[in-house]
């Protein structure tokens, strides 16, 4: 049975003499391999050109000019005369029984596509992985959707896998040009094919080489790759659709698919060149997604990593803003709804760089960003820089009387009284506060105002009547004598009598 391979080849020098002979060194004899020249310019067409005067079963398609596009797919409709179809890229190369294996294989099995495993090669780091499956995975279209989650990353591109060729040319080829997809176009046109099989296998051997490059197409940034996202989902949920209701097992698989894509191009954005304003536009239409949402929803480790992505990317970018923008604000609310209304771009700075903060904030804890807010202030860590105070009170807006305590002081000393205050733990303060009343010496006004206000809501008369003397005392041993005087006023149309601590503070009054 005879095999058309293909390789679509552009400026590939450094790779596609490998990639050659690894196609004419095989096994099995009868194949043709067609090679397209897609308007190579850095010496691959001389070297391809070589290889295809030296040996017959090659034919040659030059361009002369380098176009995104599947060129391959004409020329294999054109001048393809094998039963059997297998692509392989120019800077790949397979293993000496590659073809033998899969044609063996797809006639043991009846299979209309099998594939194998693949080496990937991660040229930067020269780290090396296995795609591949333990034992062989036999799959009838009846349960394509059952055993969706197993073959699906074996089909995300067209490489390491035999093809019935009439599966390939009897189905119009999905380009870019005309889908509007950046990256994945390979695997629309994966599960085109896999939507015309009767039966396909997932063979446990190993005999495909893949490169990849940091440098390559799906590693850099493409202002259309957020819509390849969300198309190649919808593309998936069109292809399980005849198989009735989507499960809820491959609805979490396609959202951790989904989320993984968007890693993706999360990282694609933040080390491009477009600036910060830009970047969180494009964060925001991602945000905006319900379908972001959704997976968002989902528990997984793929979720959690593709949300926490974002959410880095974004503080790193929204930190370079100069002033705010509707895109910074709605991608915000997305993020963390409960803190967002508490945050302006100015403070941005501080959760990148404590982190804390943006633990809290990621989380979307108002109540853990006080608590940390606190303890800054207490510290005295970035009170120089930042408004700490100010960034507080914006989350105590909705709080009660604690939005009106401003006093740093006070804040930075009693930070734990003001969290009571903050969650409304009002008889939780009050005692606390009466306890240091009681066993520590308190000269601060702003202390005794609250205490009093305390008091006062809980209608708590002997703690008012003990926080009036102690702050009268605090008055008069800082020499405000009306102020004094006023507070003992107070304290005399209340019918409250003189004490022992009352009788001494006039006493000094009456010698300032």
């Amino acid at each position: 049975m005879k095999i058309t391979v293909v390789t679509q080849a552009y400026n590939a020098r450094n790779y596609i003499e490998k990639c050659i002979k690894s196609v004419l060194e095989q096994t099995y004899s009868d194949f043709e391999y067609i090679i397209v020249d897609n308007g190579c310019n850095d010496g691959t067409e001389k070297i391809i050109e070589q290889y295809a005067e030296s040996d017959s079963r090659i034919k040659r398609v030059r361009y002369e000019q380098n176009e995104v596009a599947a060129r391959w797919y004409y020329a294999l409709k054109e001048i393809g005369t094998g039963k059997y179809f297998s692509q392989l890229d120019a800077d790949d190369w397979l293993e000496p029984d590659y073809l033998e294996h899969l044609v063996n294989v797809a006639s043991e099995t009846n299979s209309d596509i099998v594939s194998t495993g693949s080496v990937m090669h991660f040229e930067e780091t020269s780290h090396i992985i296995n795609r591949d499956v333990s034992q062989q995975l036999i799959i009838d279209m009846q349960d394509f959707a059952s055993a969706y989650s197993y073959y699906h990353c074996f089909f995300r591109a067209g490489w390491a896998k035999l093809f019935r060729t009439d599966i390939i040319t009897s189905t119009p080829i999905q380009e870019s040009k005309y889908t509007g997809v950046a990256y994945g176009a390979d695997t629309v046109n994966c599960f085109a094919w896999l939507r015309k099989a009767n039966r396909i296998c997932i063979d446990n051997s190993v005999l495909h080489h893949y490169r990849i490059h940091q440098k390559s197409v799906s590693h850099k940034y493409d202002p259309r790759q957020s819509y390849s996202d969300i198309y190649l989902f919808n593309d998936a949920l069109d292809f399980l659709a005849p198989y009735g209701p989507v499960s809820e097992e491959n609805m979490t698989f396609l959202y951790r698919v989904y989320a993984n894509a968007i890693s993706d191009t999360v990282a694609n954005i933040k080390k491009s060149y477009l600036p910060p304003q830009e970047k969180i536009s494009e964060y925001q239409k991602i945000l905006a997604r319900k379908e972001t949402t959704s997976a968002y929803q989902v528990k997984s480790d793929d979720t959690a990593n593709s949300k926490s992505n974002i959410f880095i990317a974004f503080l790193e970018a929204a930190s370079e803003l100069t002033e705010e923008t509707d895109d910074f604000r709605s991608a915000l609310k997305s993020l963390c709804p409960n803190c967002s209304p508490n945050i302006s771009v100015r403070d941005i700075d501080l959760y990148n760089r404590d982190d804390v903060l943006k633990n809290a904030l990621f989380n979307d804890n108002p109540a853990d960003i006080v608590k940390r807010l606190l303890e800054l202030i207490s510290k005295g860590e970035f009170v120089k820089q930042y408004d700490l105070v100010e960034i507080l009170s914006k989350y105590s807006a909705d709080k009660g009387f604690v939005t009106e305590i401003t006093d740093i002081k006070f804040i930075r000393k009693y930070g734990e009284i003001y969290f009571m205050l903050w969650q409304k733990k009002y008889v939780q303060a009050l005692d606390k506060m009466t306890e240091i009343i009681l066993n520590e010496k308190v000269s601060s006004e702003t202390f005794y105002q609250v205490y009093l206000t305390l008091a006062a809501m809980l209608e708590s008369v002997d703690e008012f009547i003990l926080g009036k003397v102690k702050l009268a005392k605090v008055y008069c041993d800082q020499k405000q004598t009306e102020e004094c005087r006023a507070v003992l006023d107070d304290l005399a149309d209340m019918g409250v009598e003189d004490n022992d601590e009352i009788t001494e503070i006039k006493a000094k009054l009456e010698n300032q």
